[in-house]
């Protein structure tokens, strides 16, 4: 089971090692955003989950409603390929793009 005390643990160890520690949320396809809306699930729960987790290393995401959740490039909900395949590759090497939000210490700094 995930433990907040076990993640502290691992974003220590990577700070007193010079170790770059972040995460990375891939984004998810309209037919999920919608299936989230049917289902009634508390997409804030996702938002306060992101925020704690933003305590522990900056957060590049890209889960969030933008203008490539509806994208041709999507296999399914949740595979990618294309511009939205580029798009995350430039996130993940460079940490910019234009559908990244980056949260560090419980807010959104940049993007969304």
């Amino acid at each position: 089971m995930f433990s907040f005390k076990e993640l502290k643990k691992v974003a220590d160890y990577c700070k007193e090692n010079r170790i770059d520690f972040k995460f990375i949320v891939p984004p998810i396809h309209e037919t999920m955003w919608a299936y989230f809306d049917k289902k009634s699930l508390d997409t804030d729960k996702l938002l306060e989950y992101k925020r704690l987790l933003s305590w522990y290393a900056p957060i590049y995401d890209m889960e969030f409603e933008s203008s490539i959740i509806g994208s041709s490039d999507f296999h399914d909900g949740h595979h990618f390929r294309g511009d939205v395949l580029q798009e995350y590759i430039k996130m993940i090497t460079t940490g910019e793009g234009e559908n990244v939000r980056v949260w560090k210490n419980g807010v959104i700094e940049e993007g969304g």
